[in-house]
């Protein structure tokens, strides 16, 4: 990276977390107030990764800069098409990130040329992970696993 300063302890938690228990190429998926993907290849180093809007933001943006659409829980559906204007931001939001995932990871995987392990943590994980074309493991403890691991890492340095 070229600013690892830049790079948010719950990210750095996650990779780290992720190289302990998975020692494959992987790519974490965190659904915090950002969705966050971290890239980390299998001999753990840290590749990059992407941020977008997370999807309580934009359900939460797209409520509160509008005049007439409402603030919604997202529900998982398998309708595409909304009929009526809750179940048009239901379907719109949660297939618009599904769609937003597959086509990152196939970015992702196409760009590397590598397989890797899809974990999804944070708390809408478990809405996406059966919609998505990419197999999956939720693992919502990544980043406390990860500050777990990383204080018991700095012990042994010290």
């Amino acid at each position: 990276m070229r600013k690892p300063k830049q790079l948010g302890s719950d990210r750095l938690a996650n990779v780290f977390a992720a190289n302990q228990l998975y020692k494959s190429n992987c790519i974490v998926i965190d659904f915090g107030t950002a969705t966050t993907f971290d890239i980390l290849s299998k001999n753990g180093i840290y590749n990059g990764g992407l941020i977008t809007p997370g999807v309580r933001l934009s359900l939460s943006t797209l409520s509160s800069l509008t005049a007439l659409l409402p603030l919604i829980k997202l529900k998982k559906t398998k309708q595409i098409i909304g009929k009526d204007t809750i179940s048009a931001i239901n379907s719109g939001v949660y297939w618009g990130y599904v769609a937003m995932i597959d086509g990152l990871l196939k970015k992702i995987i196409s760009t590397t040329k590598k397989k890797y392990k899809v974990i999804l943590t944070g708390g809408l994980a478990h809405i996406f992970s059966n919609s998505l074309q990419y197999k999956s493991t939720i693992n919502t403890n990544i980043t406390l696993h990860g500050v777990v691991e990383t204080i018991k890492y700095n012990k042994k340095l010290f």
